[in-house]
């Protein structure tokens, strides 16, 4: 597929030629999150490659919501996404919370241990923060909820997102 766009690195403003991919999702802060079906475009003249991620505030709930259901206690990465998710910076958010936000920072860089019972802090605020979701919290947080290393995202039919875990 063609599509009309300018590159950003070198202004070069022909079409560019497209065509399905995958991508590692890094730019979520994240290093497993992988997506399926995306368009890659490559520019001729300078060979920059950009990605056309459709639908991605659906895509950046989704992984949200998949992070939410972790069975695990969750990683600083994924605190960090959760707390971005829900607009808050991390002074912001520790004066919101409690916590102080050098903390706070240790944490989602990980340079301090993760505790669960702030684990849980973080998950009911976003849950709470997200009225509009049901996440059964009480399974997830009692129970053993959703066990994954790495989230596998693909566009079905340009349409919808869809989760694939791996082990």
């Amino acid at each position: 597929m063609k599509r009309k766009m300018e590159c950003f690195e070198c202004e070069y403003p022909e079409p560019f030629s497209g065509r399905h991919s995958v991508h590692k999702y890094k730019e979520t802060g994240l290093d497993n999150i992988t997506l399926v079906g995306v368009e890659e475009f490559k520019c001729p003249k300078c060979g920059a490659v950009y990605f056309d991620i459709p639908k991605i505030k659906q895509l950046n709930a989704l992984i949200a919501d998949m992070i939410m259901k972790k069975g695990q206690v969750l990683s600083g990465a994924e605190l960090r996404y959760l707390r971005k998710q829900m607009g808050y910076s991390t002074n912001l958010f520790g004066r919101l919370i409690a916590y102080d936000p050098k903390s706070l920072s240790r944490i989602e860089n990980g340079h301090q241990k993760v505790t669960s019972t702030f684990d849980r802090l973080v998950r009911m605020a976003y849950a709470t923060g997200r009225r509009d979701l049901n996440y059964n919290l009480h399974d997830f947080l009692l129970k053993n909820g959703i066990k994954y290393r790495r989230l596998e995202l693909k566009i079905a039919d340009g349409c919808d997102w869809e989760v694939k875990m791996a082990a």
